[in-house]
């Protein structure tokens, strides 16, 4: 019978044989092996995501297993049976069901029970089942079909056998999908199939519900670009020209790029996610061997491999660490979009070459063009040919410079001369560099020609990058000399104690008795010119320490006029295992003594202790 209307792909391409089944190989075959020799076991559990076969395979099991006992074209109503455990979860419904399946059956020799959504049963109707699954009679097949596995309690997973199905690859989709658009007579682009197979997630019916909403919109024309404005995706095309201008270090235009996803609806993280996607889908075109990992076309695969031959591999590694950072502080962030620019900022950054920023601040310097990046170039031995410099006056101390010509750029080589050994060496003046072009210009010559300067690879530094700062920072820190401190006078011991004690009294005015008490109890001892220690009874007493330490310390050093003073602690754990028993009134009077506060609370709340 023709049918009448429209109907959807996901019902008018369902499978109905075993062979027509998508993605699902190593499971039809088993099923069908299991029919073939007739070891057909009680139960079957069929889960695995949404939208990959598992009702569909448990119907085509069921009518398979009474094929060879009923005449084809036998209606088989009677001998398979499918109810829903989402509407039908009570017990009632298990019952009803148990009712059944007493019965033998009117044609061929099973009858086949399929259970799908069965993880919505109460637990009460799983244990009124459990004992018709565990023994059912010999006419009676149980197939059971979930999405969610965890939910079935154990002692029915342990009487199934179970089969996992898995998500149905994108080349799998983007062939049955083709396959339909070939029998609909639909044009269509591979990339447009391709994303739609992407937006699927692995889920064939997904896939089919998306491809009948593209053909409606674009009236059996599946371009990409109408295909991906209409299914709302970021297209591939935004990574490729925001990367590009990345490797530029154009900051600007990844920032318009940017305003113009956010302007189309999508959300920063969206756009964080999808750019982590395509830098990983660049690393991996690096090598021809991982290229098969990439789930898309030829002609897309060819643009990842043309934009992967401009980065190093350790640069997409360290672009993809410092993305996935900010995806994480992505969600508590207060401003998100100020964070997804910052971001971009600091993977530009890493390819800005130093004085772009620097010309610009002086006046007389041309407006900032934005640079490409320096190819790489082997570098190959080229003989320099001498050329004479002006040569400097001679002066005790100074170096002999000889500069060398070669072809691609001028570098300078020094040569130290014989220093005098009694005249101190010339200092040349700003001023006088200044008013001398040629000595200026033989300085700079002579600064290109060092050789920690020169690179292979040469960057730009990153006027964003807070890390090629601390470097800098901690260069010129190395450059230093060691500063000597003066430690001062030696540690007097009398004045040592006027001090603690007066900040001991200190910290009781302020209200601070629990330090208070660890500073009158336990008095400093002298270690050498500059260190003292004191000797505390346990954790809290440390605690309270470090919490005011750096007060103590600055007080002690004003005091003692002692500005290199150090201050150690130790916990002194004694054996308490000697200690005899003692009375509640003799722990209170020797905890009174250590911190006499004990005894002004006792008498300001009228406390009494229980002896």
């Amino acid at each position: 019978m023709e049918e009448k209307g429209f109907v959807v792909s996901a019902l008018k391409y369902r499978p109905s044989i075993f062979s027509e089944v998508v993605a699902q190989k190593g499971i039809t075959s088993t099923l069908m092996n299991a029919i073939e020799s007739e070891e057909l076991a009680k139960a079957y559990l069929f889960c695995g995501p949404r939208g990959v076969g598992k009702t569909t395979c448990a119907r085509i099991f069921a009518k398979a297993i009474n094929a060879k006992y009923i005449p084809e074209g036998t209606d088989m109503s009677f001998n398979i049976f499918e109810m829903d455990a989402a509407s039908n979860n009570s017990v009632d419904d298990i019952r009803n069901l148990i009712d059944q399946v007493r019965i033998q059956p009117q044609l061929g020799k099973y009858k086949v029970y399929v259970i799908d959504e069965v993880h919505m049963l109460s637990s009460q109707a799983f244990n009124a089942f459990l004992k018709t699954l565990e023994e059912p009679p010999a006419h009676a097949i149980f197939i059971l079909a979930t999405t969610e596995k965890h939910k079935v309690l154990p002692t029915i997973l342990s009487r199934c056998q179970i089969y996992d199905f898995q998500r149905i690859q994108v080349k799998d989709i983007v062939e049955h999908l083709a396959h339909i658009a070939q029998d609909q007579n639909v044009t269509y682009q591979d990339e447009a199939l391709h994303l739609i197979a992407n937006k699927a997630d692995g889920a064939l019916r997904d896939a089919l519900s998306l491809y009948d909403q593209m053909v409606s919109f674009t009236g059996k024309n599946l371009q990409y670009q109408a295909v991906a404005d209409n299914l709302n995706v970021l297209d591939h095309d935004y990574f490729l020209r925001i990367t590009d201008h990345v490797l530029a270090g154009e900051v600007g235009e990844c920032l318009l790029i940017l305003d113009e996803i956010l302007q189309r609806g999508f959300d920063g993280l969206m756009f964080l996610l999808g750019l982590a996607e395509h830098l990983r889908n660049l690393l991996v075109s690096m090598d021809p061997a991982t290229l098969r990992l990439l789930d898309t076309t030829d002609q897309v695969k060819e643009s990842y491999q043309k934009q992967s031959s401009g980065f190093q591999a350790m640069e997409l590694v360290e672009m993809l660490d410092k993305i996935q950072k900010t995806e994480l502080a992505y969600r508590i962030s207060k401003n998100k979009r100020l964070l997804t620019e910052l971001t971009l900022m600091q993977l530009c950054a890493k390819f800005m070459e130093t004085g772009d920023y620097t010309e610009k601040k002086t006046p007389d310097s041309s407006p900032r063009i934005a640079a490409s990046r320096p190819e790489r170039v082997e570098k190959k031995p080229i003989e320099a040919a001498p050329v004479k410099a002006a040569e400097p006056t001679p002066t005790a101390g100074a170096k002999a410079v000889e500069i060398h010509v070669n072809e691609p750029s001028a570098k300078a080589v020094e040569t130290p001369a014989k220093p005098a050994l009694e005249k101190p060496k010339p200092q040349v003046s700003e001023h006088h560099a200044k008013e001398d072009p040629k000595a200026e210009e033989e300085q700079n010559q002579t600064a290109e020609s060092q050789p920690h300067i020169a690179s292979a690879r040469k960057r730009r530094s990153s006027v964003f990058s807070l890390n090629e700062l601390e470097s800098k920072q901690d260069e010129l820190d190395e450059k230093k000399e060691p500063r000597v401190i003066d430690h001062g006078q030696e540690i007097d011991k009398v004045s040592l104690n006027v001090a603690w004690k007066k900040y001991a009294e200190r910290m009781q005015e302020q209200g601070k008795f629990s330090f208070y008490s660890t500073l009158a109890n336990n008095e400093p001892t002298i270690l050498d010119d500059r260190r003292i220690r004191i000797t505390l009874e346990n954790n809290v007493q440390s605690s309270d320490l470090n919490t005011e330490k750096a007060e103590l310390m600055a007080f002690l050093r004003t005091e003692l006029e002692h500005p290199g003073l150090l201050l150690e602690s130790i916990i002194d754990i004694e054996d308490k295992g000697n200690i005899g028993f003692r009375t509640p009134k003799e722990q209170f009077q020797e905890m009174a003594a250590k911190n006499p506060v004990l005894t002004k609370m006792t008498q300001q709340f009228d406390l009494d202790l229980e002896y």
